[in-house]
């Protein structure tokens, strides 16, 4: 048990606290009215509950009902039924008035001590607080267990349960008014008839207890038989006694109710707050209830496994009378100075407290290893104590001595054989309304209307209210000079990027404030660049409730995570042709730019190979389109030559005609000249329809290139645009998740 528990502060202004593993050594705690040892104990039993604590408060006086007066709102409302309306009239308010004043002054001590009101909200969210009246119809207890066969082994434990039978019967005979001294004839008897039937695994009722005194189950006590031991007649007056008893309409209260069952009431589910409101009890009622409890929680005690931590509380409100000096006996000292010998071994603090030091068993008492002594009502008293503290380990009666006579009120010294030397300390604010002693008609209120446990967490407080997780605390730097601090969550952060695929690799940090309010804003999230500081003054605004339990804030650093991952994803561009990927900050824009780039070269290299295709078909074509020029000229030169010829054939003939020498040779010559001509121009036809056609041929390939370029172009600039999404979902380590003060103006 980590946690220790705050009672204090020391002479140096110091908080004073105490290991609850110290007290399972016991505590007792002296002080006289008005010393402030009431809100010291309730003080201590309310660190209990905040640390998981079951205890049992036995409340002799009515004054640990306030126990229940808790109020987180801390507002006049919830202070107006239990603030008295005699002293609200002593000093001239109305009782309204009076409630919010009693509110107000509770509201500012508890912050003075650095007490937020979601302390008290985890207080009463984790602690089952109820208020039981044994003997009373209001919340009645039923006795009637203390008969059940306890579950312990006789084998082991018979000299605690003889302990607790003879508590039983010393409690049944003491409130019928008879004696109990366990060597009178009916105490024996008694005890025999329990434990005869306890060995036989039996569990006894009252109204067979009474039958069976006058038939006994067994013939013998001791020597004697049961008639020479105890007469019938003398067993018929015990058993009238007893029967008048249980034939009391008050005697009901006695046995209805809820059961004693310790186990119940310590883990009976979530940590309980016990009060067993004895005030309206008779002093033998009283003890015959205390009795019956002791040895209930003994018995409890023994069936549980050893510890050194702190399991449970036992805390009796004033001990006078109870566990006087020798030779008083009363049935409560047995059992009392067995679980102070005792219960350390099984985790368990008995808590004592008196006012009156004189009726003490101190002897008894140097079990207990912390004592909490304030200021005492006479010189008597303090030799009386001084006196008893003579055997307690490392005690010094001189500095007591002097230390008592200058205590003030709500001053105690605190002597703790685990951790000394002994220190003076003032007690700390109660979170409980201290209202004084509760009436029976107080405490069926308690009963029949259980306090409300909402809180407002709107308060002014002028300390930092503690939280359970114990996060590390920052301020917001401000130049405000009269500002509130309102609570916000800092969160540090590591953000990494990781991707194999497109060689990403990016690790970013964030320091980011959450606002609180009665939830986690966290659309009003915002990046801290301002320097933190430690402002001299301060004025705290609150927390919400949910901070005020245990693991709140690893469960806000994992909501954190998850929307921290949401929001900060990356989405990174692909393009499949080039195999390039954007980096998480890269526009769109830009990488399309880079990614064009890049296809740019596949592009030249793809139109290079088309190119080279088409020039060397072209290039034949050319080549082909030369030659037949070439062939052309040729076949035009021959043309011109048979023209020539055929002209200069022609006027040879005329000649001939004319001087008559023309001849049918020449005629054929002229006729095979033409032909030849005819043959000439038909080859010049069919170069320049070669030449055409091949040209013809030629331009269609220029054409077809000119289309696959322009083609290739729009293909690149096609798979350029073809950018894909990819989703870059970080890893979030938080590495720190802080309470923030933020000031604002008032």
């Amino acid at each position: 048990m980590a946690e220790k528990f705050f009672i204090g502060r020391d002479e140096k202004g110091e908080p004073l606290f105490v290991d609850p593993r110290h007290l399972t050594t016991h505590a007792v705690c002296v002080g006289m009215t008005g010393s402030g040892k009431t809100g010291l104990c309730i003080s201590i039993l309310e660190e209990a509950a905040l640390a998981g604590v079951s205890s049992i408060v036995v409340d002799i006086k009515g004054d640990m009902g306030n126990l229940m007066l808790s109020f987180p709102e801390l507002t006049g409302n919830t202070f107006l039924p239990w603030v008295s309306e005699s002293e609200a009239v002593q000093k001239g308010l109305s009782k309204d008035a009076y409630a919010a004043s009693e509110a107000q002054k509770w509201r500012e001590g508890l912050a003075g001590w650095g007490i937020d009101p979601s302390r008290i909200a985890r207080m009463r969210k984790t602690t089952d607080f109820r208020v039981l009246t044994p003997g009373s119809g209001i919340a009645p207890v039923s006795i009637l267990s203390t008969l059940e066969v306890p579950e312990l082994d006789w084998d082991v434990f018979e000299e605690e349960l003889r302990e607790k039978i003879k508590g039983i019967v010393s409690a049944l005979l003491g409130i019928v008014g008879l004696s109990i001294d366990p060597m009178e004839k009916n105490h024996i008897l008694l005890s025999t008839i329990i434990e005869k039937s306890w060995r036989k695994k039996e569990s006894l009722r009252l109204e067979n207890l009474v039958s069976e005194i006058l038939a006994p189950p067994f013939k013998t006590l001791g020597v004697m038989d049961v008639e020479t031991f105890m007469p019938r007649e003398e067993r018929q007056k015990l058993s009238f006694s007893l029967n008048s008893l249980i034939a009391s309409p008050s005697f009901e209260n006695w046995i209805s109710g809820e059961p004693l069952d310790m186990e119940k009431m310590v883990h009976g589910g979530k940590p309980a707050l016990t009060v067993f409101y004895l005030a309206h009890l008779d002093e033998n009622e009283k003890m015959f209830f205390l009795t019956l409890l002791l040895h209930q929680f003994s018995t409890w005690m023994h069936s549980q496994q050893g510890t050194g931590d702190l399991r449970a509380i036992l805390y009796i409100d004033e001990i006078f009378g109870f566990i006087p000096p020798y030779p008083k006996t009363p049935p409560s000292k047995t059992p009392l100075l067995l679980l102070l010998k005792q219960a350390r071994a099984f985790g368990c603090c008995i808590m004592l407290t008196t006012q009156n030091p004189v009726d003490l068993d101190y002897k008894g008492l140097t079990n207990a290893g912390i004592w909490l002594c304030g200021k005492l009502q006479t010189e008597n008293d303090k030799e009386r104590l001084l006196e008893g503290l003579e055997g307690i380990e490392g005690f010094k009666r001189s500095y007591f001595d002097h230390a008592l006579s200058g205590l003030a009120k709500r001053a105690f010294i605190l002597h703790n054989v685990h951790d000394p030397p002994p220190k003076i300390f003032s007690t700390r604010w109660a979170m409980s309304y201290l209202a004084g002693p509760l009436t029976k008609a107080q405490i069926k209120t308690l009963v029949t209307q259980p306090m409300e446990t909402k809180t407002s967490f709107r308060e002014s407080l002028l300390v930092a209210p503690e939280l359970p997780d114990k996060p590390a605390v920052l301020y917001l730097s401000s130049t405000l000079t009269d500002a509130v601090y309102t609570p916000a969550l800092l969160f540090s952060s590591e953000i990494r990027y990781e991707d194999k695929k497109s060689y990403t690799l990016l690790t970013q940090t964030k320091t980011q404030a959450v606002p609180l309010s009665d939830t986690v804003e966290w659309d009003k999230a915002f990046i801290v660049e301002k320097t933190l500081s430690t402002p001299q003054f301060k004025t705290y605004s609150g927390v919400p409730e949910f901070l005020t339990t245990k693991g709140a804030f690893r469960k806000v650093a994992e909501e954190y995570e998850a929307r921290l991952q949401n929001l900060e994803a990356k989405t990174i561009f692909q393009n499949q042709l080039s195999g390039l990927y954007s980096t998480p900050d890269e526009e769109r824009q830009t990488f399309v730019s880079r990614v064009a780039a890049a296809l740019e070269e596949k592009k030249k290299d793809e139109m290079k190979k088309l190119q080279d295709k088409y020039e060397e078909k072209i290039a034949k074509l050319e080549e082909k389109i030369r030659k037949e020029k070439i062939e052309l000229e040729q076949d035009k030169e021959e043309v011109s030559a048979r023209k020539r010829e055929e002209m200069l054939h022609d006027a040879e003939s005329v000649a001939g005609f004319i001087f008559g020498r023309k001849s049918m040779r020449a005629l054929s010559s002229a006729s095979r000249k033409r032909s030849m001509t005819r043959k000439a121009e038909q080859d010049v036809a069919e170069s320049e329809d070669t030449i055409q056609r091949v040209q013809e041929e030629a331009d269609a390939l220029e054409k077809e290139l000119t289309d696959e370029v322009n083609g290739i172009s729009e293909k690149y600039k096609s798979l350029a645009a073809d950018i894909r999404e990819v989703k870059l979902v970080p890893k979030i380590n938080i590495r720190e998740c802080s309470l923030l003060w933020i000031p604002k103006e008032r």
